[in-house]
């Protein structure tokens, strides 16, 4: 087929070329040389290819990115933070209500997150004393970013760090896609191809967010698009029950070509993506 392409471009003298996706080169076999850089797609452009738009969120607040890397490093941590808050019924907190409630645990990470969502402006006030840690909060804000919101920015933050990436995209919605499948957390670009990332704050890894990346992916490329599901749940490796589950749902990922980033590899995740980038972990092809 391409060399049936390359016979009518020369009959039309019209210009074609080769592109290499991995070195990003481009060899003109007729015509004219591009005009400019055939492999730098932005996300609404290589959507478009396949006919689908799409709309995304703004770049988060630095004060956010800063709140969420804080809560990148330490994951369980900030899973029992969120379970706090939750216990403390400010999961059910109004957009424009103040609420003030002392934390139910006493652990001793609470002062350090607490002030970091503070200075995030998501904490109007803290105040610990020797027997408790009481905050004082307007909206859902706060629990809504620690229900799982803080990964999804992290995420996007470590996609800009790795610095390999023509377009990051966060919170993308594809018009046209009926169902809850119609959103990604994630969405880059690199040499005219494209990865999506699917980002859980769960205790439990559910198959479903799995079939949600490939279904999307079946739309907008196949085995061309890089997927990626990231959670922040740690894997406990003295718990067999946990260790199996987790081995399944490894095994139900590799079936559907989906790399899994836990907790623990959150540190690393702009090494992983540029990995991802130089040598997939699964070939697209």
């Amino acid at each position: 087929m391409g060399f049936g392409a390359l016979e009518v471009a020369k009959e039309c003298h019209a210009s074609s070329w080769y592109l290499d996706t991995i070195t990003r080169r481009v060899v003109t076999l007729s015509g004219q040389s591009p005009e400019s850089d055939l492999f730098k797609l932005d996300v609404a452009e290589y959507l478009a290819g396949y006919g689908r738009g799409c709309k995304a969120a703004d770049a988060p607040d630095e004060r956010l990115v800063t709140f969420a890397k804080q809560l990148a490093r330490y994951p369980a941590e900030a899973m029992k933070f969120r379970d706090s808050l939750r216990n403390s019924h400010f999961s059910q907190v109004r957009r424009g209500q103040t609420k003030s409630a002392k934390l139910t645990s006493q652990a001793g990470f609470i002062p350090a997150i607490c002030r970091q969502a503070q200075a995030a402006g998501l904490v109007k006030d803290f105040r610990q004393t020797s027997v408790s840690h009481e905050i004082t909060v307007e909206g859902n804000g706060l629990y809504s970013f620690l229900d799982g919101k803080w990964l999804e920015v992290f995420v996007y933050s470590a996609a800009c760090e790795a610095g390999c990436f023509d377009d990051k995209r966060l919170d993308v919605e594809i018009p046209g896609i009926t169902g809850a499948n119609n959103n990604l957390d994630l969405a880059v670009t690199h040499a005219a191809s494209l990865i999506i990332a699917e980002c859980k704050t769960e205790k439990e890894l559910e198959p479903e967010h799995l079939n949600k990346l490939s279904a999307i992916a079946n739309l907008v490329g196949g085995n061309y698009v890089g997927r990626m599901f990231v959670t922040s749940k740690v894997v406990n490796q003295h718990d067999k029950s946990q260790v199996q589950s987790f081995n399944d749902f490894c095994g139900q990922a590799q079936a559907r070509r989906v790399v899994v980033v836990t907790g623990d590899k959150l540190k690393s995740l702009a090494q992983i993506f540029q990995q991802e980038v130089k040598k997939p972990t699964y070939p697209r092809e």
